[in-house]
């Protein structure tokens, strides 16, 4: 029989030191410059748009939430990869990563308590910018919409937390904060500019012709893993506030997700839950890779 009693202190000892981490990092985040002009970047974005949509032509407030969908798709990512890129990479750099491993945590501590810590800093952002809302949707609207904004903070959360984990991770695996951030901006830019061209090209490469029509499973399977079109679907779950994703589209289908996935025999009623483990998925498989590469680097 395992001796409980020694795994139990141990288990306690580890989660001690994750929670010790994350605190850390929430301070250093909620201090940092660049994170407090983004987020107050997002709240002067939010009032804009609640003023600007109150006196619109047809003045709603899940207009105004639908439209707040894109400042959240611009500056969530933003945020989440300045504070992520920064985190590990910026220690290994200053050499404080050294001093910090020195200590008792192990590097997957490390990784899964900057992870944590980062993510109570983009949630903290969000809950301001959630209550700043919805004091603006009473006083220009008279009304709350609840289920809506629920729906798109909490999506936005998500696609914080989805490129936390991206950002962590090439953290984790980069020698540089330089080298970090570079990656974390590219990729941002690539999913928003290039993943509907480059899933062309692939069709291309397979079919022998231009994507045209109705378009295969798989296509439509692959365009779903981008994290920015997963948020545009899970921000709408609650209603369609006409959440649209912020990135560069060739038409590959031409109409909506959910008509394109029930023209293709997909079940429509799988897109909302299949985002959200999209979402879900671009948190764990690039912490766990950041974390295979970090407990393999030498950091000498």
């Amino acid at each position: 029989m395992a001796d409980t009693s020694t795994q139990m202190p141990q288990n306690s000892r580890t989660v001690g030191r994750v929670v010790a981490i994350a605190r850390k990092e929430f301070h250093t985040g909620i201090r940092s410059d660049a994170l407090q002009i983004i987020f107050g970047l997002l709240l002067t974005a939010t009032v804009l748009v609640y003023w600007a949509s109150s006196r619109s032509a047809d003045p709603t407030v899940l207009s105004a939430i639908g439209i707040l969908g894109l400042p959240f798709q611009l500056l969530i990512p933003v945020a989440a990869i300045t504070l992520g890129t920064s985190s590990i990479a910026g220690e290994r750099a200053t050499g404080s990563l050294k001093m910090l491993l020195g200590l008792p945590p192990s590097r997957t501590e490390v990784v899964v308590g900057t992870f944590i810590g980062a993510t109570g800093v983009v949630l903290a952002g969000l809950g301001a910018t959630f209550v700043i809302a919805a004091v603006l949707a009473v006083a220009f609207f008279g009304t709350l919409a609840v289920g809506p904004l629920v729906s798109v903070v909490s999506a936005a959360f998500l696609l914080g937390m989805a490129f936390l984990g991206f950002s962590v991770g090439l953290s984790a695996a980069a020698s540089t904060t330089k080298r970090a951030m570079t990656a974390g901006f590219g990729g941002f830019l690539g999913l928003t500019f290039l993943w509907e061209p480059i899933l062309a090209g692939v069709y291309y490469l397979v079919t022998g012709s231009g994507p045209s029509g109705d378009l295969p499973g798989w296509v439509l399977l692959i365009d779903q893993m981008n994290p920015i079109e997963a948020y545009a679907v899970v921000a709408n779950m609650a209603g369609d506030v006409g959440v649209t994703p912020l990135r560069i589209s060739i038409g590959l289908g031409g109409r909506s997700a959910a008509v394109e996935w029930a023209s293709t025999a997909i079940p429509a009623v799988l897109l909302e839950p299949l985002s959200v483990g999209v979402l879900c998925c671009w948190v764990i498989l690039p912490l766990g890779a950041g974390t295979y590469w970090f407990q393999r680097s030498d950091l000498t």
